[in-house]
């Protein structure tokens, strides 16, 4: 039988050179094929991110442990993606939240694999978030002209034309 296979638009064994990439998170996971939590041997809770690099639409996996007591990547990232919290704020980390999202991540190669070390907000993005928003109404536009109002008349016996 012969098998023709689409296109997926990238390969994830594909190695991308280090440096800094923009990319999308196309799929996240906690849970794994039998429908258990994704845990790790000593009872973190994690989840596993599918994040595609926007030019070459190469996919990386990328891993973030759910971990209390250490939680400064899952800062970083949620940082990273836009997604905001305020300081003491309990935050419920679910798997959905993160697809859509955009980031910038820093790429090493480790044992041969792309590794995802730092991230940050995609520039233009943080930008657009310093940006006036759009006026619709216009009210940041001059008010037109008044019309002229009549002026008083004026009394002849009185010098009201003063020079200064």
């Amino acid at each position: 039988m012969r098998m023709q296979f689409p296109s997926s638009g990238g390969n994830s064994r594909e190695l991308l050179l280090p440096e800094w990439y923009s990319f999308t998170i196309i799929e996240a996971y906690e849970k794994n094929k039998d429908g258990e939590d994704l845990v790790t041997r000593t009872g973190t809770p994690y989840q596993k991110l599918v994040c595609q690099e926007q030019e070459s639409k190469t996919a990386i996996y990328h891993v973030i442990f759910l971990d209390p007591e250490k939680p400064f990547k899952v800062m970083h990232l949620l940082k990273a993606t836009g997604i905001t919290y305020a300081d003491g704020e309990d935050v419920d980390i679910h798997a959905n939240m993160w697809i859509g999202k955009r980031f910038r991540g820093k790429i090493e190669v480790d044992d041969g694999r792309n590794k995802i070390k730092f991230v940050e907000p995609i520039p233009s993005s943080a930008i657009e978030s310093f940006l006036p928003e759009v006026d619709p109404l216009g009210a940041s536009q001059p008010c037109p002209a008044e019309p002229k109002k009549e002026e008083p008349p004026r009394d002849p016996e009185l010098d009201e034309e003063v020079p200064f």
